[in-house]
């Protein structure tokens, strides 16, 4: 896109890979049961087994993004949206069936909340479903439009005579791993972070340093060794990543993982100083098991960064009726198990939420059913 001037209108969009999360939030307050044909939208390879089963739970999520202008204005700009692919609101007068809260969907909704001479912020909502055979067992979650497939398609007005300073972007958190002998890197993205400069710093006789540019979060560096050289030389690798905004402005330096020579000579490649588990590239909640189950479920959980956890149980009436983890946990695959003696049968409502030191704020819930 080239510079705007005088008044030019900017027409653009924007998948989901280029928005920036700011927050994805599951409101339990609105829990409800959605009509079995709905399921149809999220799972039409098992639908035949949905419609033998009960109707689906369903909650509304809210997501808020933010678009970034590949060139900033001189002053705040007009933007509107235009045939956005967007979330599926819903009708907020309910009509009650039982216990339950059924909800019509209607036009779809999507609403800038806020401006600014860099990009805009935009909020929707969703639904998130979890439907159910006949057995009451969990055959399909989804969200009610894909959520990792919007698209904000947008037009800004303004002026813009040189653009704005950008923010310089938050420092990556670096990771380190090896695969097949050679140095696997992956770090965290962060705002403002256009692209990534990951920095090579060797005292190897056989490995120069150098700066990679990568559009990516990850990198496997492909390093060659003479594996006779590795008995007569010991040099150390290092490397450190920045994050780089579009105004070519690079963060600070993020935390440094150093590998070094293979000394044993088994494939001539790299292993980690302090060598770890292998932690997991996103966070994830994993269902639990058995499901359904009586006392005691495993809930099953992954952090790629040390973050402060919040795993709380909830009846089909909004109670919090148990709290199995509340603090600070470390990265890795973990997991938790719930003793539900003290409860009664019925569907209960885990709700999942991690902040990493990172920033990045992740929330899922999922259902759980207690057969006694």
């Amino acid at each position: 896109m080239s510079y705007i001037q005088n008044n030019d209108f900017v027409r653009s969009s924007a998948p989901k890979s280029e928005i920036i999360t700011i927050s994805d939030t599951q409101d339990n307050s609105t829990a409800f049961k959605l009509d079995k044909e709905i399921a149809y939208e999220f799972c039409p390879s098992v639908a035949v087994s949905i419609m033998s089963g009960p109707n689906p739970d369903g909650w509304i999520n809210t997501f808020v993004g933010r678009v970034e202008f590949e060139n900033g204005f001189s002053s705040t700009p007009d933007v509107w949206l235009r045939n956005s692919s967007s979330g599926t609101d819903v009708n907020p007068t309910p009509f009650l069936s039982g216990l339950f809260q059924h909800y019509e969907p209607y036009e779809k909704s999507l609403t800038i909340t806020s401006v600014d001479q860099n990009g805009f912020e935009f909020e929707m909502k969703y639904w998130k479903l979890i439907a159910y055979n006949i057995l009451h067992r969990q055959v399909c979650i989804g969200d009610l439009p894909n959520i990792d497939s919007i698209q904000i398609d947008y037009t800004a007005v303004g002026d813009e005579s040189s653009p704005p300073p950008a923010p310089v972007p938050q420092t990556p958190i670096l990771q380190g791993t090896v695969v097949s002998g050679s140095p696997s890197l992956s770090w965290n993205a962060v705002p403002w972070g256009l692209s990534y400069q990951l920095n090579r710093n060797s005292t190897h006789p056989q490995v120069s340093s150098e700066t990679i540019i990568t559009a990516n979060t990850s990198y496997v560096d492909p390093l060659t060794i003479n594996v006779e050289v590795s008995w007569e030389f010991f040099g150390n690798i290092s490397y450190t990543v920045q994050a780089v905004n579009y105004q070519d402005v690079a963060s600070p330096t993020s935390n440094a993982i150093v590998y070094n020579e293979d000394s044993f000579g088994i494939g001539g490649g790299f292993f980690k100083l302090d060598e770890g588990e292998n932690l997991p590239e996103k966070f994830a909640l994993i269902n639990n098991y058995p499901n359904p189950f009586n006392p005691t479920s495993t809930i099953r959980y992954n952090l790629p960064e040390r973050a402060d956890v919040t795993l709380a149980v909830y009846n089909m009436l909004g109670k919090r009726v148990a709290t199995l983890i509340d603090g600070e946990i470390q990265p890795g695959g973990q997991e938790v198990v719930f003793d539900a003696s003290a409860l009664s049968s019925g569907n209960y409502i885990a709700r999942f939420t991690a902040i990493g030191v990172s920033g990045e704020t992740f929330e899922r819930s999922m259902n759980m059913q207690l057969v006694k």
